[in-house]
């Protein structure tokens, strides 16, 4: 169901916009996580396709496949979100996705330069235990509010 057709009465009241305008912190939070996915993101469309067919056997076209089968999930989970935010959190995000995709290359290369390529993908592991935090802080933010007895 779109966003827009979602009935106000269903919109946890700590996902709602405040009069202000700005962002609730929920949105904040999958901001961060954002980033963190976003790490993982280009780290795996990096180097994945070159170890899948290096170290695990897949001809060039099965590794090419997988790859891609990654990046299709992303974007399908990426397009659920933003509720009554989302021209404005859709802009943001921007942000975000250049932050995970622009630091993120940076510190592999930096880790793999010391320690080797294999070794330095020791960080997803890392990555993905910051977004699984993430995700139970923002599953909390998103809960509904109290209702007053």
């Amino acid at each position: 169901m779109p966003a827009s057709a979602v009935p106000a009465s269903e919109v946890p009241a700590s996902g709602a916009r405040s009069a202000s305008g700005r962002l609730p912190r929920a949105y904040w939070i999958a901001w961060v996580l954002m980033s963190v996915t976003g790490s993982i993101e280009v780290c795996l469309s990096l180097w994945t396709a070159d170890v899948l067919r290096t170290h695990a056997g897949l001809s060039a076209g099965g590794a090419s496949a997988a790859v891609a089968a990654i990046v299709c999930g992303m974007f399908a989970g990426r397009l659920a979100v933003a509720g009554p935010a989302a021209d404005k959190a859709a802009g943001w995000s921007a942000y975000s996705m250049g932050v995970g995709f622009g630091i993120a290359p940076v510190a592999l290369g930096w880790v793999a330069d010391g320690v080797g390529p294999h070794p330095a993908f020791l960080l997803l592991p890392a990555f993905i235990a910051v977004a699984v935090l993430l995700t139970v802080r923002l599953g909390r933010a998103l809960r509904p509010a109290a209702l007053p007895a």
